[in-house]
């Protein structure tokens, strides 16, 4: 990983992250690591996936993959849940 950042949700539990777009390396389809730590729950570790990419596998799992939507100033935007199970 070349950028790393710690993201603190807000009340509620919802977070928002801001990016760049991911390029491909690796022969891997553009995407985002996430670790979401829970003291009770422990640890997820995840790739989020872009519905959009070519190089996205036909077939693959389509739980982590998200669909982007332009917004306001030409900028992208992706809901993704995380759902951690109680410890």
């Amino acid at each position: 990983m070349t950028d790393r950042r710690d993201v603190h949700h807000l009340q509620g539990g919802r977070y928002q992250l801001d990016t760049v777009m991911p390029g491909h390396y690796g022969g891997a389809p553009a995407h985002i690591h996430i670790a979401v730590t829970d003291p009770a729950a422990g640890q997820l570790l995840t790739e989020l996936h872009f519905a959009s990419d070519p190089a996205l596998r036909q077939g693959q799992d389509q739980i982590n993959v998200v669909q982007l939507s332009p917004t306001f100033g030409g900028c992208l935007r992706a809901t993704f849940d995380i759902v951690l199970a109680g410890g």
